[in-house]
This record gives C-alpha cells, structure tokens and sequence, in this order.
C-alpha cells in the first residue's frame, strides 16, 4: 500500500506541523524545557549528550552578572563580606577638534578660558559622584584621581588635531574604580566639547576604554590604546 503526497491535505499537513512545532508535542515534555523538548524531537543525539555533562560543571562555565538577581531584576551587588584593598583603574579616551578649535585650544584662545583645566576639574568632580550617575554603582572614597591631557596636532600618525584622555584612580575599597575612570574620561570629553562648540559642532568624542585595572578579584590589562 503506498500513500501519495498528493493525497495529504493541506489541513493535514498544517495540522502535523503545528504539532512539531507548538509546545504541545507528542513527546512526554512535562518537565521539560522549550530546548529539551527541541533536542528529543529533532536532534536527539545532542539531548544524549547534554545528559552526560554534569550540571554543577556546566553552569560553573556560563558567565554570570553580577547586577541581576535570580529573577533577571537590577539589583545592587552587596560587597560587605569582601576584603578592603587597594584598587586602582585607568581609562582612556579621545576627542577630535578639527584644525581650528584645537588650535584655538592649544593658545588658550577660546572664548570659554582655559579648556584643558576646566575639563580637568570636571572630570575629577565627576569621579566622585559616578554613583550619582550610574544607578548600581557604589559610593566609594577615592584616594586620588589622576587626568592628563595629550594634545595631538599635525604630525606623522594617523589621527590630528585631537586631545588624548588619560584618567586614573585609587582607592582602599571592597570594590574597583573602573567605572569612576571611565566616567572621568567620559566628562573630560564632554567638557572640552562644550567649551570649544563655539567654534565648531563637528567633533567626535570616542576610543572610551578601560586600559587597566587591579586590587580586585580579577585583574585586567589591555594594550596600549594608541599607536
């Protein structure tokens, strides 16, 4: 006996696959997942061999944030049980001026005053208030906040007439200093753009980067920012 394809109706064939495809599968799935009911339908050579992976080893490997809750929420990660010691963090980042305002800042002719140290002002009182900004960040004491300024003009690399960020900061805490870094750097940024946006709105604020932290749980370094 042979069955034609012809002689399957089209409400047959919807009906079959809506039942492959909906979670009402003809697979006993009552404790399953979407992706474990997936891998006995259709790939059940990897649900063999998912079964063979102990489950303490596999989630030990997957990443987990720190800042969500086991309900997937916000929530403040609580660092009370953590050793003090010293941190430190460096942030880098960058603004392209254009041949007239960074010349202009160079002299120390904008009409605004003094850029570079205005924006260095900024960015230190910024430093201190990065857990006014970002809401899941602690209010941490910091020991030092260290900003320098690179002007670069015209010259042999590839990027002119820009102001290279430099930020770092130290504190005795139980927790890093890498988003007060990065906020420095941030606002330096901003601040040199709204002293100089007189002159000219074409500027470009970017190359924001962590380069460096240690004194916590896991250290980092990356390599140098600039050529």
């Amino acid at each position: 006996m042979s069955l034609s394809l012809n002689s399957v109706s089209s409400s047959s064939a919807s009906s079959m696959s809506l039942r492959l495809f909906s979670c009402s599968s003809p697979v006993d799935n009552s404790n399953d997942s979407y992706w474990d009911q997936y891998y006995k339908i259709f790939a059940p050579e990897r649900q063999e061999q998912k079964r063979e992976l102990p489950r303490d080893d596999t989630r030990q490997t997957m990443p987990k944030l720190t800042h969500v809750d086991a309900d997937g929420k916000a929530s403040m990660v609580d660092v009370g049980a953590k050793t003090v010691t010293r941190r430190d963090a460096e942030a880098y980042g960058e603004i392209w001026l254009g041949k007239e305002a960074f010349d202009l800042l160079v002299e120390n002719r904008h009409k605004k005053g003094d850029v570079l140290t205005v924006a260095k002002v900024a960015a230190i009182m910024a430093a201190k208030k990065t857990s006014s900004l970002i809401p899941l960040c602690h209010d941490i004491a910091l020991s030092h906040v260290d900003v320098q300024f690179e002007p670069v003009g015209e010259s042999n690399v590839a990027k002119q007439h820009l102001v290279r960020i430099h930020a770092r900061v130290s504190t005795a805490s139980q927790t890093g200093v890498e988003m007060e870094a990065l906020v420095a750097v941030s606002v330096a940024a901003l601040t040199i753009y709204d002293m100089c946006k007189a002159v000219t709105h074409n500027m470009i604020v970017g190359d924001i980067r962590l380069m460096k932290k240690s004194g916590g749980k896991r250290d980092f370094c990356r390599e140098k920012a600039t050529e």
